[in-house]
């Protein structure tokens, strides 16, 4: 009897901390992808300039290019990201972040233009070279908006998911075990 009641222990140990550890220990470097279910029509819609967004100062090169990349939260570069390019609230240019996460426009001109990446947008003062302030940038960062985990996820994902399933059939197996044994001490 004490020898199952340790074994009981230790497995729901096993099972306890093994819901408890996060999926990865370690964020992996590397690229990610853009995730986004939304089409790059919506997203460029749904994301107005503000009054109350901050306007950064950036230098195009010659010919009115460029150049950004888009990153999430981390600094990990979104490869494949649909990045557009709006003023005055109409589109007037859309490309997608290449492998590294970097994005390249052309024939730009100076202005106020809101540039939308992914789940992240910013609002740019463009300035062609002869003209830019000397306090401008060279180029642009759109920093995704990382996914909100606030422990909520649907029923059905829950009970499909790995560590429960692990922890099901792991709580199962001791309560067979128990089952098992109190027949075998009861029948003799």
């Amino acid at each position: 009897m004490r020898r199952y009641a340790c074994i009981r222990a230790g497995m729901f140990a096993v099972v306890c901390a093994y819901l408890l550890v996060p999926a990865t220990l370690a964020v992996g470097k590397g690229t990610r992808t853009a995730r986004s279910t939304q089409t790059i029509n919506s997203v460029s819609e749904q994301r107005r300039p503000s009054s109350k967004l901050p306007v950064s100062d950036v230098t195009l090169s010659v010919g009115g290019r460029l150049e950004g990349a888009v990153v999430d939260v981390q600094g990990i570069p979104i490869a494949g990201a649909p990045v557009v390019v709006r003023q005055e609230g109409h589109e007037i240019a859309r490309t997608t972040s290449d492998a590294t996460g970097r994005f390249r426009f052309r024939g730009l001109r100076g202005g106020v233009h809101q540039i939308i990446a992914a789940h992240g947008s910013g609002l740019y003062r463009l300035w062609t070279p002869s003209t830019a302030p000397p306090s401008s940038g060279n180029g642009v960062l759109i920093i995704t908006k990382g996914d909100v985990l606030r422990g909520q996820i649907p029923l059905r994902d829950f009970l499909t998911s790995d560590k429960v399933l692990f922890g099901g059939g792991v709580l199962g197996a001791v309560a067979i075990s128990v089952v098992v044994y109190n027949n075998r001490g009861s029948g003799s």
